[in-house]
C-alpha cells in the first residue's frame, strides 16, 4: 500500500510539475522581453523540453517502483526523451544519445527485436546506395542540389557561401565508400558477421558518429553557424541521416 501512496505523490507532482511549470513560469517568461546569446525560439525550446523530461523521468521512476522492469522503464524514458527532442529541436545534441541509450537499455533487458535492428539496417543501407547514387552525379558535373549539400559561410554581404568545393576524384570517393557500407550492411543482414566486418563496420560507425556530432563550426549537432542553408538542411536533413547510418553499423555488430 505504502508502495502505491509513493508512487501516486510522485505521479501527482510529476502532472502539477508540467501543467504549473507552462501557466506560471514558462508561458510568463516566454512573453517577457529578455536576452540569450542563442537564438531565443531555440532557447524556448530547449527551456520547455527540459521542463517537461523531468516530469517523464519521474513518471518513469514511479513504473519502476511499481514492478515495471528498471531497464524497460528506463528505455520508455529515453526513448520517448529523443522524441521529445527530435521533433521539436532537432539540431539539439541530446536526442541521438538519448536514442541510443534507450535502445541499449532494450538490447539489455531483451526487449529489442532482432527485426526492428534489421529494419534500421536496411534503411541504413537504402539511404547509402541513394546517397551514393547523387554523390555520382555530382562527381559527373552535375550541380542540383550540390551547393547547398556544402557547409556554407555567412559572407559580410549577408549571403551564404560555400567553405570549399571538394573534386570530383573526391565525391567519386565519397560516392565509393557510401556505397561499399550500404553493401556491407546488405552482407552483414543475411550472413554471420566476419571478424574484418567488424572492425569495417566499427570503423564506420565511428567515422559517422564524430560526423553527426559535428566539428563545433560548420556541420554536425555541435556547430555554430547555424543562420545558413546548409546549416538548417543539415540539421533537418543530412545530420539525422548520418545518425541513422551510425545506427545501422552499430545494428549490424549487435544483431
Amino acid at each position: 500500500m505504502t508502495t502505491f501512496v509513493a508512487v501516486g505523490v510522485l505521479m501527482f507532482i510529476a502532472v502539477i510539475h508540467s501543467i504549473l511549470g507552462e501557466r506560471e513560469i514558462l508561458t510568463p517568461l516566454f512573453a517577457a522581453e529578455w536576452e540569450t546569446p542563442t537564438p531565443r525560439f531555440a532557447m524556448e525550446k530547449i527551456l520547455r523540453f527540459a521542463w517537461h523530461l523531468t516530469s517523464i523521468a519521474w513518471v518513469a521512476l514511479g513504473a519502476a517502483a511499481l514492478g515495471v522492469g528498471v531497464l524497460d522503464a528506463f528505455a520508455a524514458c529515453a526513448l520517448l526523451s529523443a522524441g521529445i527532442i527530435f521533433f521539436t529541436l532537432r539540431g539539439h545534441l541530446a536526442w541521438p544519445l538519448f536514442l541510443l541509450s534507450g535502445g541499449a537499455a532494450l538490447l539489455a533487458a531483451g526487449h529489442l527485436p532482432p527485426k526492428v535492428v534489421s529494419v534500421v539496417m536496411q534503411c541504413a543501407a537504402l539511404v547509402c546506395f541513394v546517397t551514393a547514387s547523387v554523390h555520382v552525379y555530382w562527381a559527373a558535373g552535375g550541380s542540383w542540389g550540390v551547393e547547398d549539400a556544402l557547409p556554407q559561410r555567412r559572407e559580410e554581404t549577408g549571403e551564404s557561401k560555400a567553405i570549399a568545393h571538394p573534386t570530383a576524384l573526391a565525391t567519386m570517393l565519397v560516392a565509393s565508400a557510401l556505397a561499399f557500407l550500404g553493401a556491407l550492411l546488405v552482407w552483414t543482414a543475411w550472413t554471420p558477421v566476419a571478424k574484418w566486418q567488424t572492425w569495417m563496420l566499427g570503423a564506420g560507425a565511428i567515422v559517422l558518429g564524430l560526423r553527426s556530432m559535428g566539428d563545433g563550426k560548420y556541420v554536425g549537432l555541435t556547430k555554430t553557424i547555424r543562420d545558413t542553408r546548409f546549416a538548417r538542411l543539415d540539421d533537418e536533413l543530412y545530420t539525422p541521416l548520418i545518425v541513422l547510418l551510425t545506427f545501422g553499423c552499430i545494428g549490424a555488430l549487435v544483431i
